[in-house]
């Protein structure tokens, strides 16, 4: 068989496969696609040009045509055709070359990357052969029409034995049938297509932004624990147990938070006695939130203010004196709540 015939035949039973796999299951509803790609070839030093030198590299440019079933999500079928003029080791001459390519496409990791592979069909100045093909491939689509494509592949021709590769970006239109735009798959019911859903396993009721993804907001937690202390006593009480392992359940709920313990005395006795025992009380609670509850110490800070911070003021009674005698923390945090449909 000639060269042309040979050529002619590639083509034309690659169209005919991509037009006879859309054909027979039309009643399915398809999507097509056409697009153009430039990129950048590496020559094998098998490929020779007429001269006897080695051909090497060049720009390459071409066009695509496909077809997206909507049965389908992870399944396509395209034809390529591309073009270059290759340098050529030592001589100012170019070599012209033409590929031809029928590719079989896998969309995994949420329909963004895809392996392909298939038969092609190569046509140089000087030499011609069949050969096949692998790569592997990322699509972006900026809305359901259009999509921006990168790509690299390995291409293996069988007569000359030679393994070339290829690295392109190509840009994709989308067109069809437009009322079967309506079953695009929709995995998770949240409104974005599968081919566009970047979360796709969304819990039902969230509400979504346009990559499917589930909105928060931030919804701020503030706690505070007080602790009573006997009078000229750095000794927790038993009775306040429970409030020390409220703030240990607190911390161990908020792993990323540090809390600082506030050691506080009445105004009985010296300033310099105050500083030292509130400073022990502060002391006490962070020992037992360490021994007994096993939080991390570098996540606790223990200071003392003395007199110098009364719960009461001005400190009359017994009872104002009482409430003064205390170790305080005060604990912030955030949770983020999800926003569902309802807007609760």
């Amino acid at each position: 068989m000639s060269k042309p015939a040979k050529l002619l035949s590639f083509v034309a039973l690659s169209i005919s496969a991509v037009l006879n796999s859309t054909s027979a299951q039309a009643e399915e509803g398809y999507k097509y696609y056409v697009g153009g790609q430039i990129g950048h070839a590496e020559m094998d030093s098998g490929h020779k040009h007429s001269s006897g030198a080695a051909v090497q590299r060049g720009p390459m440019f071409g066009g695509q045509f496909g077809i997206q079933p909507f049965s389908n999500d992870h399944w396509e079928l395209r034809f390529r055709a591309d073009y270059s003029e290759l340098d050529v080791e030592d001589i100012s001459d170019d070599e012209s070359a033409w590929w031809y390519a029928l590719d079989a496409l896998y969309f995994f990791n949420g329909d963004y990357n895809y392996i392909f592979a298939g038969p092609h069909y190569e046509d140089f100045d000087s030499d011609e052969q069949a050969g096949a093909h692998i790569g592997l491939g990322a699509r972006y689509h900026f809305n359901e029409n259009w999509a921006l494509t990168g790509e690299v592949q390995g291409l293996y021709g069988f007569e000359e034995s030679t393994t070339d590769f290829v690295a392109s970006i190509g840009l994709l239109y989308f067109f069809g049938q437009q009322a079967a735009a309506a079953t695009v798959a929709d995995d998770d019911r949240d409104g974005v297509s599968n081919n566009l859903d970047k979360c796709p396993d969304t819990p039902l009721g969230h509400s979504v932004d346009a990559e499917g993804c589930t909105r928060f907001y931030e919804q701020a937690i503030v706690k505070q624990v007080t602790i009573l202390f006997a009078h000229d006593d750095a000794t927790v009480p038993a009775r306040s147990y429970n409030n020390v392992a409220e703030i240990a359940d607190f911390m161990a709920a908020h792993p990323q938070l540090d809390i600082v313990i506030e050691g506080h005395t009445s105004l009985v006795g010296s300033a310099t006695y105050n500083q030292k025992l509130s400073e022990r009380r502060a002391d006490a609670v962070k020992q037992l939130l360490i021994e007994r509850y096993q939080v991390a110490e570098q996540r606790i800070s223990a200071l003392g203010y003395g007199e110098t911070r009364p719960a009461v003021e001005p400190e009359q009674t017994a009872d104002d004196a009482a409430a003064n005698r205390r170790i305080m923390v005060e604990m912030n945090a955030s949770k983020r709540t999800a926003i569902t449909n309802d807007g609760q």
